[in-house]
């Protein structure tokens, strides 16, 4: 009894392929002629997306440095908490407001300019929706109050969720990126961090900050990136 032979179709398996090349190439033509003529936004927001998706980076950053002369910042500050370390006093309303040697101040959601520096802050002038003296509220019937003060020392700072365009200064320090994956030690030299928001708290003798920087460079990091560094440590 002969064996039954099976024969395949190739010639259905070929058409198979072709038909799927054809359907492919209408495709692609579909595509063009639609965002040529039609609506070019879908390939526009195609292109953003994938260019949106290549700048994204973000540094978390974490560091103890040495005060800055000078740090200005125009931005809103969920809070603020400050320690007098000699009599001055602060505008706020149409009130003057003494503050004492080791007062303690606290001012939520503040929205304005602060300029501070290792000893004192020079300027600050903005509104708040609350603020405290030594834990006493002051509140405002329209729900926020203007503050203003000038050239006050404090003995510490604390900003709470701020953001600053751009700190640059010759620091000394460490400084730490993405938990730790790269720690960078200071000795007077140039640091930048760009776009930060986090926390920062502020002596005379100290920086402490942590947060998101949008991108960070250090003189010496960058300029001995292809050899050996002893002030650079990476875990």
């Amino acid at each position: 009894m002969p064996e039954t032979e099976i024969i395949k179709d190739e010639k259905r398996k070929g058409g198979h392929f072709w038909l799927f090349v054809t359907l492919l190439f209408f495709g692609i033509l579909f595509f063009l002629v639609y965002t040529s003529f039609y609506d070019d936004s879908f390939a526009r927001k195609i292109t953003s997306n994938v260019i949106s998706d290549s700048k994204q980076s973000a540094y978390e950053i974490e560091g103890t440095l040495s005060v800055p002369e000078e740090l200005a910042i125009d931005s809103s500050i969920k809070k603020m908490s400050l320690k007098i370390k000699e009599p001055s006093e602060i505008s706020v309303g149409n009130q003057i407001i003494q503050l004492s040697k080791d007062s303690g101040v606290v001012i939520d959601n503040f929205q304005g300019s602060l300029v501070i520096g290792s000893r004192k802050i020079s300027t600050i002038d903005g509104s708040s929706s609350q603020i405290f003296i030594n834990g006493m509220p002051l509140q405002s019937k329209s729900g926020s109050l203007e503050i203003q003060g000038k050239n006050f020392e404090y003995s510490y700072t604390a900003l709470d969720d701020v953001s600053f365009d751009k700190l640059s200064y010759v620091a000394t320090g460490t400084l730490t990126v993405n938990k730790g994956k790269i720690t960078i030690r200071l000795d007077r030299e140039q640091v930048l961090l760009k776009e930060f928001q986090g926390d920062i708290e502020i002596t005379k003798n100290y920086l402490k900050l942590q947060g998101i920087s949008k991108d960070f460079s250090v003189e010496d990091f960058v300029q001995k990136s292809d050899t050996t560094k002893k002030n650079v440590s990476a875990s």
